[in-house]
């Protein structure tokens, strides 16, 4: 009878190296930018499957409450 010696089990690091995606963040920042055209913009997060954002928000610039909508994603 013949003793096989089994192969050492991977250490944790490795393991785990192979379960995890690259990048899935739940949420992104999103720059909001005045309707009002003054070059004034609010950042924000939305989540990352969510549809484009827009609110209502106060512009210092024209002293009112604009709509804000979503121009482009800063980052991740």
């Amino acid at each position: 009878m013949t003793w096989r010696r089994q192969r050492p089990s991977l250490f944790l690091h490795e393991r785990l190296r192979f379960n995890f995606p690259k990048c899935s963040c739940r949420t992104i920042i999103v720059r909001l930018i005045s309707t009002a055209q003054t070059g004034f913009f609010y950042t924000t997060k939305r989540p990352r499957i969510g549809s484009s954002l827009s609110a209502v928000k106060y512009d210092p610039v024209v002293k009112r409450r604009v709509i804000f909508v979503e121009s482009k994603k800063t980052r991740k």
